[in-house]
């Protein structure tokens, strides 16, 4: 089967970077789980959608749970859990701060020991910049009181322009007008220790690059190994024989990146933004890429093609190591090179192999009508290069 390349946009990333490009962020949250109803608001819109597991959070979102909702955000050094009838924005999001706006409800924050950097968590009237592991907890009124509790860790709060130390066991009551009061905390946790150390002793913890948003569902769902080719690599368990990187899911219409993909797995987060997929010995293996190197987030790490004459389908497969991704939006050269350092492959020379093509295999269809609401990846008359990712 001849396939012709979906890389219009591609290209035009691919050119180079000129003045005035910015980057989009290089660092994402994700839903990890949910109950009830969830709405995301993307930056910039008045659309409210609402949300499943593995959906990606970028700077300028707000976040809406119902009264019978809860969420868990993952940031990769911190877990945020939201209890019902709360309104979480996501203001900045960068390799060294997370800033986030608790406009009402409760907010259950725990970090982890790849924290680096300050997390603020801002209220009406207050600031509280977390830069320790530990377990914290912020509630906001409907009156605009508001309450930070430190169980475990350390924190700086700024209320009424005084900045001090809020330290374990202490709970700092602030009201509407800004004035506070400091108390010893209730003696219960609702977030529990047991998030924080139970990451922090993953083996995953071990082969993937500190914070990588996902890292903390790969030893459940998975198990480690290591080829010689590639190092240590990632094999997913009790999947079936049809399963194949980016086949279930689907895919949404993420600002500012464009189509993402948002995997049906509970682990699905992490092999599908960073990294690449190798398929080996009839199975497939995700290889995480260089640990020493901080991760940059990628929408889907695919390449898309259409059969000509079939106007009506587009298909994808993964990227194995080794293959460059294009990112389908203007980006510039750094944002590029950060993107590809996961493709360094150990050792040995890529081949092909006819097995990347297979429905059964890495190559995914979908009819067009799936990318009706914005236009999928334009079609290009260049013949598409014959899949490179799988070695065996």
């Amino acid at each position: 089967m001849r396939l012709a390349t979906l890389t219009s946009l591609a290209l035009l990333a691919c050119s180079t970077a000129h003045a005035g490009v910015a980057d989009p962020p290089s660092r994402v949250a994700r839903i990890r789980s949910l109950t009830g109803d969830i709405t995301v608001q993307d930056a910039g819109t008045s659309t409210l959608t609402s949300v499943t597991r593995n959906w990606p959070l970028a700077p300028g979102d707000r976040l809406r749970t119902e009264e019978d909702a809860r969420a868990e955000l993952d940031f990769g050094n911190a877990t945020v859990l939201l209890d019902p009838s709360s309104d979480l924005s996501l203001e900045e999001l960068t390799p060294d701060a997370a800033g986030l706006w608790i406009a009402a409800g409760t907010a259950h924050i725990s970090t982890n020991d790849s924290l680096h950097g300050v997390i603020s968590i801002r209220l009406a009237n207050a600031t509280l910049d977390i830069s320790k592991p530990g377990d914290y907890r912020v509630a906001v009124r409907e009156t605009g009181d508001a309450w930070t509790t430190v169980h475990r860790g350390e924190a700086q709060l700024t209320a009424r322009e005084v900045r001090f130390e809020q330290r374990p066991g202490e709970e700092v009551a602030i009201a509407r007008e800004g004035t506070f009061a400091i108390a010893p905390a209730p003696s219960d946790n609702d977030l529990g220790e047991h998030l924080d150390r139970r990451a922090n002793g993953l083996r995953t913890v071990q082969h993937v690059t500190p914070g990588l948003v996902g890292y903390r569902d790969l030893d459940d769902y998975g198990a480690w190994r290591w080829i010689p080719e590639y190092g240590m690599v990632w094999e997913p368990l009790r999947v079936s024989r049809e399963w194949a990187p980016y086949r279930f899911g689907r895919w949404i219409w993420k600002s500012p990146w464009g189509w993402t993909w948002v995997d049906d797995a509970p682990w699905g987060f992490a092999p599908f933004h960073f990294g690449r997929w190798a398929y080996r010995a009839d199975r497939w293996v995700w290889v995480p890429g260089p640990r020493q190197i901080a991760a940059s987030y990628a929408p889907a790490l695919v390449h898309w093609v259409a059969e000509p004459g079939a106007r009506e389908s587009v298909g994808w497969y993964p990227l194995a190591p080794g293959e460059t991704y294009v990112p389908p939006y203007p980006a510039t050269d750094l944002h590029k090179r950060s993107l590809n350092l996961f493709a360094v492959v150990r050792s040995g020379t890529m081949t092909i192999s006819s097995a990347a093509r297979s429905p059964t295999n890495g190559l995914t269809w979908a009819s067009r009508d799936v990318f009706a609401d914005h236009p999928p990846p334009d079609v290009s008359a260049r013949r598409a290069q014959q899949p490179s990712a799988l070695r065996r």
